[in-house]
């Protein structure tokens, strides 16, 4: 079960879907590098605590964060 994740500085953008349905993951730290976070990257993510997104995250799609955190 992935709790934590560190999104590696090689990685320029997340594929949509990635993390979808991950019910244990719970913190996430994207690095500088990413230039674009695709749709539903993160949905249905409902333990997710923690993003850490930086400031030049650039292009964040339409519902990447859908359903991200508990309600």
């Amino acid at each position: 079960m992935l709790a934590s994740i560190i999104i590696p500085e090689l990685v320029k953008s997340i594929e949509p879907f990635a993390f979808k349905d991950g019910s244990s993951l719970q913190n996430v730290k994207i690095s500088s590098s990413i230039t674009e976070v695709k749709e539903s990257t993160f949905q249905n993510c409902l333990s997710l605590t923690s993003v850490d997104l930086p400031l030049n995250h650039g292009n964040i799609k339409n519902f990447s964060i859908w359903k991200m955190f508990r309600t």
